[in-house]
């Protein structure tokens, strides 16, 4: 970005400084001019470590990003500064404080609360600093950071300033001088809160407190009388420090972002403190300041909720997800008109695919009880022995039917998530389907036609009846792989119900493979259609072994069906404890595993 009229500033909004380039390890990240770019991810990958190093950069610079307690992200930062001096001086004078010295010889000075002043003399020092991104003391002039850690203690109590031109000190002095700010946060205030909120600076403090002003209050900033009777109305109002972490929060970085113009907002984890609904507005509100104030706002968050806010306001949004594997992270700049398509959708719009992109992984599954179920099983899974993926890390998200798959896949694939389809063994009965899967999620559906073609020429054969040699030799074959798996195995429902599925005449393979899965494969395809599903696991598509989600129950004494009772009896038996369950489940992160390392290859 080196074009001025790139920046999509007008007139006397117009920043003199920007952020254009982030370099993270070998990486780059292009910054949104005039909105927001949101760092998304898991847990764990950096997100926080990365606006803490971007500060730390401009502030003191690239030197002072520590090596001792965190992962050194960002490697690279590049600034566009306009080369019009009389515009980056007009800006600063608009944006700061300004104070006459000349009885100390110093003349005019433009302050900012933790600067030590911008005047005439020093003002091309500034300019220069700025187009190294190294800002030093002028830092508080042009970036405002708020961590998430910063925000445990929050103070919105003041004295009042010595003299009315002493430079403000807290955004409280802001308000006080200005009330179309001060009604301005309290609209703000308003929208999310649904209560009032005061100003408080009739006497020796400047405070906030919730709830109506007083009739008269500000009246009396201007004269002087009824002091008393105001001040006892005011009292009666609760002061905002008292009050919940969500007011606090919201109404901190507001304060910060209304009263005081930047050129950039980094700000780490918003939504701390905030319900969702208010973290909705929040984002909202994000969005529209940076539209209305031309800044531009590095946001990490780890809540789709501000997501959705900030698309709500339509302001300009780059969305980057950060990834780690090791100690190696990569990052993806998402396409601006994916994450607009999906949002336009109104299925994908009211789903929780957007929640994927907080995720290290993915897993797709059929319907609802699918995902509550494996669910359930990843939990036991990984409390039995450590999975490579935490749990937690792991989303489920239903597509109503194989056919929904697709399109829940691509959304997925567009925003770089990981995605793992969990899908029963009659997948392979559809070669359309099965194919038009395996593309949605990337894979190369050359690599196994010839396989599937052979195995569904033998598998769709027309059988007559049923041979004794055939039940014998598939009768034994059975034995012989549950000898091999386990010889300590009762003999129970489900062994009963695999039996009668290869001694039944007149049912087609298909039918068998639906409800016994790889038990019922024909011999001569066996060796070949394993060897397909686990090329299809490595693009991401894991397949039932056992037939379908209802064979993981078999053997618990749950009733027959396929609703809501059918899950509850499950869980309730502990058949997602079951070791065909465990093992399904180890399969969809072990894929998941080797996606994420394959994209993190493919970024490198």
């Amino acid at each position: 970005m080196s074009n001025k009229d790139e920046l999509l500033f007008i007139g006397e909004t117009e920043s003199p400084f920007q952020l254009t380039e982030l370099g993270l390890m070998g990486q780059t990240l292009q910054v949104s001019g005039a909105g927001v770019t949101a760092i998304v991810g898991g847990n764990n990958v950096g997100k926080s470590s990365l606006l803490s190093q971007l500060d730390q950069w401009l502030h003191k610079g690239p030197g002072h990003i520590s090596m001792n307690s965190q992962v050194s992200i960002l490697s690279g930062l590049k600034t566009w500064v306009t080369e019009d001096m009389e515009l980056f001086f007009r800006w600063i004078k608009r944006t700061s404080l300004e104070t006459d010295s000349s009885h100390l010889g110093m003349g005019v000075r433009y302050f900012r609360n933790g600067s030590p002043g911008i005047d005439d003399v020093n003002i091309r020092q500034v300019h220069e600093r700025a187009k190294t991104g190294d800002l030093g003391d002028f830092y508080p002039h042009f970036v405002f950071y708020e961590s998430a850690t910063n925000r445990s203690n929050l103070n919105f109590t003041i004295g009042k300033r010595e003299r009315p031109d002493s430079p403000p000190s807290h955004p409280l002095h802001y308000l006080e001088d200005d009330p179309k700010l001060r009604d301005e946060v309290c609209l703000l205030f308003f929208d999310v809160f649904n209560q009032n909120l005061t100003l408080d600076n009739v006497g020796n403090a400047v405070t906030l407190r919730v709830g109506v002003e007083p009739v008269g209050l500000r009246e009396l900033r201007i004269v002087d009388e009824n002091l008393i009777r105001v001040r006892k109305e005011l009292d009666r109002l609760p002061l905002l420090e008292v009050q919940g972490d969500g007011m606090k929060s919201f109404m901190w970085l507001v304060l910060a972002i209304v009263t005081s113009v930047y050129s950039v907002i980094i700000l780490d984890e918003p939504e701390v403190f905030l319900h969702p609904p208010q973290a909705v507005k929040f984002g909202r509100i994000l969005g529209d300041l940076s539209r209305k104030r031309n800044v531009q706002i590095v946001v990490a968050t780890h809540d789709r909720n501000i997501l959705i806010g900030l698309l709500q306001s339509e302001c300009p949004l780059s969305i980057a997800r950060l990834t780690r594997v090791g100690d190696v992270n990569s990052v993806d700049q998402l396409n601006p008109v994916a994450i607009s398509e999906i949002w336009r959708d109104p299925v994908l719009r009211y789903s929780n695919i957007l929640d994927g992109l907080f995720h290290n992984l993915v897993v797709v599954a059929e319907g609802s009880r699918d995902c509550t179920f494996y669910a359930a099983a990843i939990d036991h899974a990984h409390d039995q022995s450590q999975l490579e993926i935490a749990p937690s890390e792991i989303l489920f998200v239903p597509s109503n039917g194989k056919t929904g798959i697709r399109s829940v896949a691509d959304a997925l694939a567009k925003i770089k998530v990981p995605v793992v389809a969990s899908v029963d063994f009659d997948i392979f009965n559809d070669e359309t389907v099965l194919s038009s899967l395996v593309e949605s999620l990337k894979g190369d559906w050359s690599i196994i036609r010839e396989d599937f073609k052979h195995c569904h020429k033998v598998l769709n054969q027309p059988r007559e009846g049923v041979l004794v040699s055939d039940v014998v030799e598939s009768v034994l074959d059975l034995l012989n792989k549950v000898l091999d798996e386990n010889g300590e195995r009762r003999w129970d429902s489900e062994m009963k119900r695999k039996f009668r599925a290869l001694t039944r005449g007149g049912e087609s393979a298909w039918d068998r493979l639906k409800k016994s899965g790889v038990f019922a494969l024909p011999k001569e395809v066996e060796t070949r259609f394993l060897g397909m599903m686990e090329t299809l696991e490595g693009m991401g598509l894991v397949a039932v072994r056992t037939g379908e989600l209802e064979s993981f129950g078999l053997g618990y004494g749950i009733p027959e069906g396929k609703g809501l009772a059918w899950i509850r009896s499950a869980l309730e038996a502990d058949a997602h404890k079951s070791a065909a369950a465990t093992e399904h489940v180890r399969r969809c992160v072990r894929a998941g595993v080797t996606l994420a390392a394959r994209q993190a290859d493919t970024q490198g």
